[in-house]
């Protein structure tokens, strides 16, 4: 869920410390409030740790000058600071202390960053309905082979329940990969048509859906019953597996495994679990690659994984392109790198009368001018030695729309044949006669094409053929108010691709997205956020800390951390062997958190194996090795 109100810049302090660490698998924030801190297990506590080995009253907390002054109330367990027990201590911020069994580091924090501005709800959404016990349905079926499908259907079902949208194709891969399957799918078989694929994953075996076609009458004549299993085996075909749910009023719901797996005959009760998991998640299956239809501008049909713009200025562009889409007129599309312009192609053809016809997209400065020709206009068998005969794809687009992505990039030569095609309305195949095309045509650039035509680099004869109109695409930094529902869509949808469950992304990680002025627009932003989610550990927050260095360096000055002292003179020389962010106002001893923090990452990451973690860090091993005795995980080289 949004919070768009949260990006409100409220007066007052924004930065302050905290205490963070992970308690019980998750991460938790504990902010530090001025004056004395008591930390305890008892709930009235201002730190409340419900974690055994820490006491009613473990410690006192104050931070002072800029440092945490820690001081242990006699606690059963200690309270413990680079490997020693401690009776009173003043630790910087990056370094850590253990109360008892918990390990939390100081931290600065932006006090944003305690708060969400997209929030997802839970990883896992609450079970609704029963679903059925599984039960060995034969005697000589292994209590092992048992509880390992039992532990893939609790994985299974979590899958398919992850409030990110529900990630079906990882559920198939699930089964691909613990049932060691060629390929596994969720289909729809509607009366009299062909199979619907909704979800798949590994190899969906042509003959196997033909399999399917062929036994499907002798399926749906075996009783009404939900859950029920078939299995077929083939000397042609691989062994499939299909699990249904036959609901009245409804097309059936298949679950189809290819391929053999161990206990495969006696895995009857595991199908039928499986394919009753899918029941409460039809709505959703049935939505999986549904176009959006805006209200607003009716007419337009956008493409699965489109974001609908909320600004005015794409208001703008949607409302020219209602009657762009009506009829054949040629369109420019302008606009600079990463703005999304093929997505606005798509969209003029979808919801043009062609939209039943083919659409096809070339990228003109990604294929070498000596073959760009012949993937436009095609080449004729026998023109050279082992050269079969081949389709351009003005003719493969014929009866729809083709894209000429990056068009300012066309040699001159090339120029001329294409303006020829556009005007006779036939292309001419290398080594073959002229055939007749009937294709409407976009074309793309993030170039100023009137400035190439004065230069003699474009035709303006061309030019003039295909902006028929000139669509002109605002940047990403025209239009902040798009920024948050984008950021939203590509949260949920990298956390779905990488299987990374996460808890949403705080206030001042989406006011820095929003600041930021994106050069490379939709795409660059895109990467970032990308990033970010790969970064982040799993069900955790998207903090303004885990951005990329870039992101951050751009923060206004005033929002910088203020009143932290200078690092030590000793960290110069480290600090050129570690990549490390550079930020307006951030000073060394904010730097040197960042840093420790990286460290920490890096050294779970790879299991505290060393060598991996100063790889992945891109410093030497001994380098880390410093850096781990200042924060506290290694014992100094002196104690040693």
């Amino acid at each position: 869920m949004l919070k768009p109100s949260m990006l409100i810049r409220e007066p007052g302090a924004t930065v302050g410390y905290c205490l963070r660490g992970e308690i019980g698998g998750m991460e938790q924030v504990y902010p530090l409030e001025p004056g004395v801190n008591q930390l305890g297990s008892l709930a009235k506590n201002d730190i409340a740790l419900a974690a055994n080995g820490v006491s009613r009253h473990h410690a006192r907390l104050k931070v002072v000058d800029g440092r945490l002054e820690i001081e242990d109330l006699s606690s059963k367990n200690g309270t413990f600071v680079s490997g020693q027990r401690i009776d009173q201590v003043l630790i910087n911020p990056g370094q850590a202390v253990r109360f008892g069994p918990v390990r939390l580091i100081f931290e600065t924090f932006h006090r944003d960053d305690g708060e969400l501005a997209i929030a997802f709800e839970s990883a896992i959404s609450e079970q609704t309905g029963t679903v059925p016990v599984m039960q060995s349905s034969a005697a000589g079926l292994g209590g092992t082979l048992v509880r390992q499908w039992l532990r893939m259907s609790e994985r299974f079902h979590l899958r398919l329940f992850s409030k990110i949208d529900g990630d079906f194709g990882s559920a198939m891969g699930l089964l691909v990969e613990e049932l060691h399957l060629e390929g596994a799918a969720i289909l729809e078989i509607p009366e009299d048509k062909l199979p619907i694929i909704l979800a798949a994953s590994g190899e969906v075996v042509r003959e196997a859906t033909d399999e399917l076609k062929r036994v499907w009458p002798a399926y749906l004549a075996s009783g009404p019953r939900p859950g029920i299993v078939f299995q077929t085996d083939s000397e042609t075909t691989p062994a499939m597996t299909l699990a249904a749910l036959k609901i009245p009023g409804m097309d059936p719901l298949v679950l189809v495994l290819w391929g053999g797996f161990p206990g495969r005959v006696d895995s009857e009760s595991l199908l039928r679990l499986l394919v009753t998991m899918l029941a409460p998640c039809r709505p959703r299956l049935e939505g999986l690659g549904e176009e959006t239809r805006p209200k607003e501008f009716p007419g337009l049909i956008f493409p699965p994984g489109y974001v609908y713009a909320q600004s005015q200025a794409m208001a703008k562009i949607y409302r020219l392109m209602q009657t762009l889409a009506m009829g054949d007129l040629p369109v420019l599309i302008i606009g600079e790198t990463g703005v999304g312009k093929e997505y606005l192609a798509q969209i003029l053809h979808q919801s043009s009368p062609r939209r039943d016809g083919p659409y096809m997209a070339i990228n003109c400065a990604a294929i070498p001018a000596e073959l760009l020709e012949a993937e436009l206009f095609g080449i004729g068998e026998g023109v050279a030695t082992g050269v079969s005969a081949k389709e351009g794809r003005l003719q493969l687009a014929s009866g729809g729309t083709i894209l000429l992505d990056e068009i300012g990039d066309m040699s001159a030569d090339l120029q001329a044949k294409l303006l020829r095609a556009l005007q006779e309305k036939e292309v001419h195949p290398v080594g073959r006669e002229p055939v007749a095309v009937d294709v409407r045509v976009l074309a793309a650039t993030n170039q100023d094409l009137t400035k190439q035509i004065a230069s003699g680099a474009f035709r303006s004869d061309l030019y003039y053929r295909l902006a028929g109109y000139s669509l002109e695409i605002p940047s990403l930094r025209e239009r902040p108010k798009d920024i948050p529902a984008l950021v939203e869509h590509f949260l949920r949808r990298c956390a779905k691709d990488l299987g990374r469950p996460i808890r949403g992304l705080t206030v001042r990680a989406l006011r820095l997205l929003c600041d930021y002025p994106w050069p490379g627009n939709v795409r660059e932003l895109s990467n970032e956020v990308h990033r970010a989610v790969y970064l982040c550990p799993e069900n955790r927050t998207v903090e303004s800390s885990i951005l990329s260095p870039t992101l951050r360096a751009y923060e206004a000055p005033e929002s910088a951390n203020p009143g932290i002292g200078e690092a030590g003179a000793g960290e110069a020389d480290e600090s050129r062997e570690m990549p490390a962010p550079v930020g307006l106002g951030l000073d060394s001893l904010n730097l040197e958190e960042l840093e420790n923090r990286a460290v920490e990452e890096a050294l779970r990451r790879c299991r505290d194996n060393q060598v991996q973690a100063a790889r992945l860090l891109g410093i030497s091993r001994q380098s880390l090795r410093r850096r781990m005795e200042r924060i506290g995980r290694l014992a100094p080289a002196a104690s040693r």
